[in-house]
């Protein structure tokens, strides 16, 4: 019973935050966190543990004064040799961590793959959604930089496998063009790798797009949040995500500059570019058909080579 309240405390207690943090920082080192280490069965709360070893003067001060028993104490781990096997727990779990500074520590959190920021800003976001499209690219860099593979094969498979990581919860993103070039930057560095051809072959990124028969990732970012946009106008008006775009900006004072921008803000700049009108909503076929942005070719044309390029 001690322990289910222990974990119910450590997952929405007030350590829940941290505990988000030090996830967040294990999944950018590949480090497996799904559960909790254990010592004989009790589940080691990791948030208290990084905070007793720096109440008792940094790792340094742990180790150089053998203080590893006074924190198995504290942790009311008792009758068993505890101390070196906490130690081998901070130096694979919270090492890293240990080196963030305290911004770093606390002004993000991971929740369902996304990060979020307290500003409110996505720029945390957009280069945790790059470096897993990256780790993604490695995981197919076999096939996909393959000199015998059809272009477009490659194509088919970074649209199917790459892309979508990249994308994912980008409907919801208030894009700067900061963003979007930050975005481009990462899509072409891949299509020219798998394509076989850098910048010194003066080969123009509409060409290598056509050949590969990828669209340019703003347009792809411009479908998604038209289409998520699409949705939310055709659920009911009590549906949280309608209140919620229909609350008031906080009162008072604003901060002195130009107003950040929302993304609603950024959903008007598309339906306007669109022609399309939030009453269109309810028509979907229509909705569908001017909000959409294809990926360039046609079935049934022939597949090309890595030739095509050259």
């Amino acid at each position: 019973m001690n322990q289910y309240i222990s974990r119910l405390f450590s997952r929405w207690g007030p350590a829940a935050r941290e505990l988000s943090a030090i996830k967040m920082c294990l999944h950018h080192q590949n480090i497996d966190f799904t559960r909790a280490p254990q010592l004989d069965g009790v589940e080691i709360n990791m948030s208290k543990l990084y905070h007793l070893v720096q109440r008792l003067g940094g790792l340094e001060t742990v180790i150089n004064k053998k203080r590893w028993g006074k924190v198995a104490d504290d942790m009311k781990l008792r009758g068993g040799n505890y101390e070196r096997r906490l130690e081998q727990i901070y130096m694979k779990y919270l090492l890293t961590y240990d080196t963030l500074s305290h911004l770093e520590r606390t002004e993000q959190v991971r929740y369902l793959g996304s990060v979020l920021h307290e500003s409110g800003d996505v720029d945390c976001d957009v280069d945790s959604r790059i470096s897993a499209a990256w780790a993604k690219w490695r995981e197919v860099a076999g096939v996909i930089c393959d000199p015998k593979m059809p272009v477009r094969l490659k194509g088919q498979v970074y649209k199917t496998i790459i892309r979508p990581v990249l994308l994912y919860g980008s409907e919801a993103w208030p894009v700067l063009e900061r963003h979007k070039q930050s975005l481009r930057v990462t899509e072409m560095n891949m299509l020219r790798w798998m394509s076989g051809v850098s910048r010194k072959d003066r080969i123009k990124n509409s060409r290598i797009r056509g050949s590969l028969q990828v669209r340019d990732i703003a347009d792809k970012l411009q479908e998604g949040r038209l289409r998520w946009y699409g949705h939310v106008l055709r659920k009911p008006a009590d549906y949280v995500g309608n209140r919620c775009l229909a609350m008031p900006p906080p009162p008072g004072p604003g901060k002195r500059g130009r107003p950040k921008r929302r993304w609603i803000d950024v959903v008007r700049d598309d339906m306007r570019a669109n022609g399309l009108k939030a009453e269109d909503a309810k028509d979907r076929a229509k909705w569908r058909r001017l909000g959409r942005k294809a990926d360039p070719g046609h079935r049934g044309e022939s597949q090309g080579s890595n030739r095509d390029l050259r």
